[in-house]
């Protein structure tokens, strides 16, 4: 990620598992989203609920709306 600006900044994230394994970390972080949005989908309208449906999952505090 670059941000343009002042300060100019270019982020880069990697993952690795506890023991180095990226392929763990892979699942882990593919499972966040589905596992954090439980709360939201049984709070859910019965019925079919799609990813536009629900509140954007983010950590708990760091998004304010």
């Amino acid at each position: 990620m670059v941000v343009s600006g002042e300060p100019h900044l270019k982020i880069e994230f990697s993952h690795h598992g506890e023991h180095g394994d990226h392929n763990v970390s892979g699942m882990i972080v593919t499972a966040q989203r589905p596992v954090n949005s439980v709360p939201a989908v049984v709070a859910a309208k019965n019925g079919l609920v799609t990813a536009l449906d629900l509140p954007l999952v983010t950590g708990r505090g760091l998004v304010v709306s």
